[in-house]
């Protein structure tokens, strides 16, 4: 990283408790809207967020909510730090990112599409040709990450689509090291656990956790012979890997599905359009089952449910 990055990384990391991976993501965010506002210089400092209109009307121009509120978090994150620390754009910036989660949260509670969610709410049937097609091309080419993300597409619709921390902090496991692990050891990941010629998911680190507890989920029928193959091919104990080959950030990963998933007929699609779009396309908003498997509470599911 250059050295105004490197401040900056070391300037987020001191001041917020975030992973590595998300500081370097909101770097990228800051980069690629530097790099819009102008052009071709360096990014050497924050100045150009001074440019509010023309990232407003300009950088943010047909992006998504979810898209504008990850840059918003970046610029927020970045201009609050010591060495930087202007009062005037976080305030402004913050009233924006506030009044994109009031404009969801209203959406959500009115069960009310967006356009964009109009656009992107996408049909079962949608999701399941992305993983054919994805099936095809690892039947042509046997590269790591291309198998990586079929296995990606396939979790997320072969099994009740989860939010994606409960992935990126998943480790492949056997049932005799999970037992051998410390009480407080079990609770710093989620596992993929084999026993025998069973496979489980087992879910200690997420959301609602308070609610639920530790979650066993049993994997079964083709996603466990996808599955099967990835332990084959991954000699690792990470389940999902950057292209670095460490373990994946969330962040990370959101970014990896909406590339997987994404079309000229449903541009940016995301991992809440995802969940969504099961919900909506299953009819299951008031079932209790299913909000324990995608780990969230049954009013959250209701307010998924888009008619």
């Amino acid at each position: 990283m250059s050295s105004f990055k490197d401040l900056l990384f070391n300037q987020i990391k001191e001041k917020r408790n975030i992973s590595d991976n998300s500081i370097k993501l909101y770097i990228v965010c800051l980069e690629l809207t530097n790099e819009y506002i102008n052009s071709n210089r360096d990014f050497e400092n924050l100045d150009f967020l001074e440019k509010k209109k023309k990232i407003l009307d300009g950088f943010f121009k047909d992006k998504t909510i979810q898209f504008k509120k990850r840059y918003l978090s970046a610029y927020i994150t970045s201009l609050d730090t010591d060495y930087i620390k202007n009062k005037k754009l976080i305030k402004y910036y913050r009233k924006l990112l506030i009044k994109f989660n009031d404009i969801i949260l209203k959406n959500e509670k009115e069960h009310v599409k967006s356009d964009k969610q109009k656009i992107n709410m996408v049909s079962t049937k949608y999701l399941n040709n992305v993983r054919n097609e994805l099936k095809k091309k690892i039947e042509l080419d046997d590269n790591f990450f291309l198998y990586q993300d079929y296995l990606i597409s396939s979790i997320y619709t072969l099994f009740p689509p989860r939010r994606l921390i409960d992935y990126s902090d998943m480790k492949i496991i056997t049932d005799n090291h999970f037992n051998s692990l410390s009480h407080n050891q079990k609770f710093e990941n989620n596992y993929l656990m084999i026993k025998g010629k069973r496979l489980l998911f087992i879910f200690c680190k997420y959301k609602t956790f308070k609610n639920y507890g530790i979650q066993r989920y049993e994997v079964k029928g083709v996603l466990k012979k996808i599955l099967n193959k990835w332990i084959e091919i991954n000699p690792d104990s990470t389940f999902l890997f950057n292209k670095d080959k460490n373990m994946i950030s969330s962040n990370l990963l959101g970014i990896h599905i909406t590339n997987i998933f994404s079309s000229k007929e449903h541009p940016n699609v995301s991992i809440n359009q995802i969940r969504h779009s099961f919900i909506t396309n299953n009819n299951v908003k008031n079932n209790p089952l299913i909000a324990r498997q995608m780990g969230h509470s049954i009013n959250l599911q209701d307010l998924y449910f888009k008619d």
